[in-house]
């Protein structure tokens, strides 16, 4: 029986009808045993659970890289545009305060990204 327990079956039981020595051994064995494979199932769901958090955590890392890239794009744009002297962009002392208030959004957005990937929820 304990070859077939080391084989981890969960049907498997020691059974030794006896009140001496072997048959307390055989109880504990059994004890042990299903104790055992209660803390692999528990284990099992704990990771499960786990894979579910950084399959979120992941998903959400996306989504938030994706609303931060297309503002950043711009402000990109803006810069160059600035740099270069182009359309209404040569009047950079209107647009340079623009881009440091775009600057200030994505510090916040960023704080925020990174409270959320520390929140409980991607734990």
């Amino acid at each position: 029986m304990t070859a077939r327990m080391k084989e981890l079956d969960p049907w498997v039981v020691c059974h030794v009808g006896t009140q001496d020595e072997i048959g307390i051994l055989s109880e504990n064995v059994n004890a042990l045993y299903q104790s055992l494979l209660t803390t692999i199932d528990n284990l099992q769901e704990e990771n499960a659970r786990v894979s579910e958090a950084e399959a979120a955590k992941v998903d959400f890392l996306r989504a938030a890289s994706h609303e931060l890239k297309t503002p950043v794009t711009a402000l990109g744009g803006m810069l160059d545009n600035m740099i270069m002297g182009i359309g209404r962009y040569r009047d950079w002392e209107t647009y340079l305060p623009v881009c440091r208030d775009m600057v200030n959004k994505f510090g916040v957005m960023i704080q925020e990204i990174l409270d959320a990937s520390k929140a409980r929820i991607f734990r």
